[in-house]
């Protein structure tokens, strides 16, 4: 990956990946290969072939965890706008669990 046009295509990837799993169960071929594209990403920044970005001192592999894919999938199944609270988030493993929430008006924003 070499270029910045390169890791948005991954990074639209993932995301279409994901949002066709609405209401849905991801199999473990379909969580290898968003685990996959997701770090392959991380890995290009830290070997500095994300254009325009500084290499990164070190970033490590991310690990599958279905406790925290099931409560992704249970909160946004509830379609809420905004982010949930921490609270909410929270698994017993991981304390502070972040949330990415993205919304416009309508279409054209």
């Amino acid at each position: 990956m070499s270029s910045n046009s390169e890791f948005s295509s991954v990074v639209l990837l993932v995301c279409s990946l994901v949002c066709c799993c609405v209401h849905a169960q991801l199999d473990d071929a379909m969580r290898n290969e968003l685990l996959t594209l997701h770090n392959e990403a991380r890995q290009s920044v830290q070997n500095g072939q994300l254009v325009g970005q500084p290499i990164a001192v070190s970033i490590k592999p991310l690990k599958w965890n279905v406790e925290l894919e099931t409560k992704a999938q249970m909160l946004s199944d509830q379609c809420r706008v905004g982010h949930d609270t921490n609270d909410e988030r929270k698994i017993p493993k991981f304390q502070y669990v972040g949330q990415n929430w993205a919304g416009a008006k309508d279409i054209n924003t």
